[in-house]
C-alpha cells in the first residue's frame, strides 16, 4: 500500500511516520457499471484520535486515484477535539468540538444530541462522540444525492472510521440528508 501512496505523488499533511501504511483498510463499492476501491490509512500519534485517516478512492476502470482526503483529529488531555480536513491536498476546513457538548456530561445537564448524530451512531455502531465527529467532518460530503462520484467523496470522508460498504454509505448519507 505504501507504493500506492508513493506512486501517486500525494504528500500527506501529517508526518509520514504517523500514517499507518501497513494498516490500510481496503474495500470496494459497486455502482452498477463502475466499482470504486477505497483505501484508508490510519493516522496515529501522541494526540491523534483514532478517526484520523488518509483515504484514497480509486475508480477500477482506470486504477487512478479519483479522490483523496485527509482528516486529522487531535485532542490534548480532555480538551476539545481539533479537526483539520484536507480534500485533494487543499485545506477544506478546521473546526473544534467540545466533547462535553455531545456526550451529555456538561455540568450534569442532559444535552440534546442531534438526530443526525444519533442516526450515524446507529448505522455505524459507534459512540455518540465519534458519530458527532463524523457528522461534523462529513456532513457536507455525505448530504448530497447518492451517485457514484458523491458516494466516493462520502466514502473518502468516513473511510477511516470503520470498514464500510455501500449500504452503510447510503445509510450515513440518509442520516445527513
Amino acid at each position: 500500500m505504501r507504493k500506492l501512496a508513493d506512486s501517486s505523488g500525494i504528500t500527506p499533511h501529517s508526518s509520514p511516520e504517523t500514517v499507518g501504511y501497513s494498516n490500510a483498510k481496503v474495500y470496494t463499492i459497486d455502482f452498477g457499471s463502475e466499482t470504486a476501491t477505497v483505501v484508508s490509512f490510519p493516522i496515529s500519534g501522541a494526540h491523534h484520535v483514532e478517526v484520523s485517516n488518509l483515504t484514497f478512492v480509486l475508480l477500477d476502470s482506470n486504477e487512478q486515484i479519483a479522490e483523496y482526503a485527509e482528516s486529522i483529529v487531535t485532542q490534548i488531555d480532555d480538551g476539545p477535539f481539533e479537526i483539520t480536513m484536507y480534500e485533494g491536498g487543499e485545506l477544506l476546513r478546521t473546526d473544534s468540538i467540545d466533547p462535553s457538548e455531545v456526550s451529555g456530561e456538561s455540568g450534569g445537564i442532559e444535552l440534546m444530541v442531534s438526530s443526525e448524530v444519533k442516526c450515524v451512531a446507529a448505522v455505524l455502531g459507534v459512540s455518540i462522540v465519534v458519530a458527532a465527529l463524523i457528522v461534523n467532518m462529513c456532513g457536507g460530503a455525505c448530504a448530497v444525492p447518492y451517485t457514484a462520484p458523491t458516494a466516493a467523496v462520502c466514502a473518502a470522508c468516513i473511510g477511516g472510521v470503520a470498514t464500510i460498504g455501500a449500504a452503510s454509505i447510503a445509510g450515513v448519507m440518509g442520516c445527513l440528508s
